[in-house]
């Protein structure tokens, strides 16, 4: 990074960690079906200090340095997903609609700070078309 006055350089790596899961299952009630999902992400970005050097005005200073630390993000998402065949033929269902609600929490946070903790909710209604394997 530089200007007119101010160059300076520095060499680093960061490290980059993720890691998710999803608990997932059927469970059925009369004509309907319910299908929870649980998921939790982690993820973390590593950066720790970074050594600079710094040249203005003819001058040079390798001494500088930039401790940035890490940066963690955690994600929850319960998605419990129910639907229904919308006809009344014969198994299998020609069609099949469902409604998946959604409820996640985020929360961000840097290794020196509190956590800041954001929560969203949405809801969608998917009409999905199943074929019929005909009959042979």
């Amino acid at each position: 990074m530089n200007n007119d006055v101010l160059a300076v350089d520095s060499d680093y790596n960061t490290y980059s960690t993720t890691a998710s899961m999803a608990l997932t299952g059927t469970v059925g009630y009369g004509r309907f079906e319910f299908w929870p999902e649980l998921a939790l992400i982690y993820g973390r970005n590593d950066v720790g200090s970074i050594d600079m050097s710094g040249h203005a005005y003819g001058l040079t200073d390798h001494g500088l340095d930039l401790d940035v630390g890490a940066v963690s993000i955690g994600r929850a998402t319960f998605t419990p997903n129910c639907g229904s065949p919308s006809t009344t033929t014969p198994s299998p269902p020609v069609s099949h609609c469902s409604n998946s609600p959604r409820a996640s929490a985020v929360s961000t946070w840097k290794s020196s700070r509190r956590p800041m903790i954001a929560v969203t909710a949405a809801a969608s209604l998917l009409p999905e078309a199943m074929r019929r394997t005909p009959p042979a």
